[in-house]
């Protein structure tokens, strides 16, 4: 939930009232619900739904493209909730981007319009002239002059719609240039915007009332009919277009090292560590290399060698060093090259990521059973068995920090969000909606990074203080995830990499890279990737400053 504060000294009591009975007699799914009030000691609050996308503000400065199709969705489910408003003989008089609240669906948006708080009834609009409240850059010509209609807020919408496709206001300037750009001007529409919708977008912001659609009914219908005559391309088509191409380049090798064998996993040891050291895993045997400070190795041939019985599937670093996982056991590696056993299992198991000290390990077979071991236990450590999740749901987790962790069950195309405590007691839930395929923890407190939607493309930066989703749609369907200092770096099992800064925005491409199949980040500007192709493996270390990116480090 979410609370909207109401200064007394702005909002009189009537105001707060108005509002209260407008949201109470509102109850549509495109419409944020108001919950209950509270008036206390520090002023008045309105308990509204909160919606974790933030709003469709932060969605047109995240320049996130969308296509036509989830354009015109957008729109049409603001209009049936001007629909059910204007039926209530409801008038908004402040539709904008800020006030278009977001949550997620498993393949987009679903808007929630919000702030009725200078909202007009019908028969008031004839005699209330309390002057031009609402935004100038949305607000409609006869606002201007202090009159109010349905269509005023249909006006504003064909503003948004204009918006979305273009990347910016039809006007713009101070209060009085907007007011005279939109008494006199009309607005210009560039050829990219596809003819039938400009069509649209021209009635939508006619001068005279009149001449626009007479209701969101009305304007609902045009953009259903519109949309069903375009064909699967054109509402493909993603809008706003960019006015510079995305910084791209190609990879071009760099004395890749030779390997004598296939790599299945990498891990390098944490920021901060006393030494740094790149560690890979080959089948049954585990390889050390020593790390310059300047993320060289110094060495071309292993410093220390391990070998163990079966594959390692995983290694870890931890506090008391790095742990090899394979598909039944757990074991500490010696800095004598000896292997030490923590833990066996009778069942497959994976351990989670973001753990240090606690690893939390997972059943590989029945999704809700989870055992914790503690590296600097007394070995063979005694773990600490739970289960959380009926066994039948796909899951994944990820240790958030030392305290508690994240399970992520995917219930369809939804996903269920429990956090839990590291002896297994659950202490408060979340529901996301979109499906999970992979969680990595973020260097940032209470911040999580997820790879999500129906065709694996969206990447979600999730913040939990206060909750907030941001979706960074891709192009590819990837298979690693980092972070570096720039941000995220998605890469695909074909050898694509996309760079996303901390705010949703693709910021770099890189295509040609060798095809990988072990990965590990290096913080603050390295990858680590070891690549299988004519029966060769190698080892290659990319800087992303030398990626010929226009990136400003």
């Amino acid at each position: 939930m979410a609370l909207k504060h109401l200064n007394r000294d702005r909002f009189a009591t009537h105001q707060f009232l108005r509002e209260l009975r407008f949201l109470l007699s509102l109850d549509h799914p495109h419409i944020a619900n108001c919950l209950s009030l509270n008036q206390a000691g520090n002023g008045r609050q309105l308990v509204l739904e909160y919606c974790e996308g933030g709003t469709l503000r932060d969605l047109l400065e995240q320049d996130t493209p969308l296509t036509l199709a989830e354009i015109l969705t957008l729109i049409t489910a603001v209009l049936e909730a001007l629909q059910h408003a204007h039926r209530k003989s409801i008038v908004h008089c402040d539709i904008k981007p800020e006030n278009i609240l977001l949550t997620l669906d498993p393949d987009g948006w679903r808007p929630k319009v919000s702030d009725f708080g200078i909202a007009r009834l019908r028969e008031e609009l004839r005699s209330d002239h309390t002057g031009a409240t609402g935004s100038p850059a949305y607000m409609a010509p006869e606002r201007f002059y202090y009159q109010v209609s349905a269509a005023s807020d249909l006006y504003a919408l064909g503003v948004v719609l204009y918006e979305l496709l273009v990347g910016a206001r039809p006007f713009a300037g101070s209060y009085n240039q907007l007011m005279i750009s939109h008494l006199n001007h009309e607005v210009k529409l560039p050829a990219t915007v596809p003819p039938a919708i400009q069509e649209i977008l021209k009635k939508a912001t006619e001068k005279l009332i009149p001449r626009r659609f007479q209701s969101a009914t009305e304007m609902k219908a045009k953009i259903l009919a519109v949309r069903q005559s375009l064909t699967a391309a054109e509402l493909r088509d993603r809008f706003p277009k960019p006015l510079l191409p995305t910084s791209s380049s190609e990879y071009v090798p760099r004395r890749p090292i030779s390997l004598s064998k296939p790599c299945t996993a990498l891990s390098i040891t944490p920021a901060g560590a006393p030494d740094s050291h790149l560690t890979g895993a080959f089948h049954q045997d585990i390889y050390r290399w020593p790390l310059s400070p300047t993320a060289q190795l110094e060495r071309l041939t292993p410093q220390q060698h391990w070998h163990l019985e079966h594959n390692v599937t995983q290694i870890i670093q931890t506090v008391a060093g790095a742990v090899a996982i394979t598909a039944h056991a757990v074991y500490q590696l010696q800095e004598t090259e000896s292997v030490q056993l923590l833990m066996e299992f009778d069942e497959p198991i994976a351990v989670l990521p973001g753990s240090d000290r606690w690893l939390i390990v997972r059943s590989a077979i029945s999704g809700g059973d989870y055992w914790l071991v503690d590296v600097l236990a007394k070995v063979p450590a005694k773990p600490y068995w739970f289960t959380l999740l009926a066994p039948s749901e796909p899951t994944y987790a990820l240790a958030l920090n030392k305290r508690y962790f994240l399970v992520a069950a995917v219930k369809g195309h939804q996903t269920d969000l429990q956090f839990v405590t590291r002896w297994g007691q659950p202490i408060g839930q979340l529901h996301l909606q979109s499906p999970i395929h992979q969680l990595v923890p973020s260097q940032t407190p209470n911040c999580f990074f997820a790879q999500a939607g129906t065709d694996k493309t969206d990447l979600l930066i999730v913040h939990l203080r206060p909750y907030r989703v941001i979706r960074c749609r891709l192009d590819i369907m990837f298979d690693w995830l980092g972070e570096l200092v720039t941000g995220l770096v998605a890469i695909s099992a074909t050898g694509q990499m996309r760079l996303v800064n901390f705010q949703g925005q693709i910021i770099g491409q890189v295509t040609n890279l060798p095809i990988p199949r072990a990965i590990a980040f290096q913080a603050p500007y390295h990858i680590w990737l070891t690549s299988e192709q004519s029966g060769k493996s190698q080892l290659h270390r990319l800087d992303i400053r030398e990626l010929n990116l226009d990136i400003v480090f």
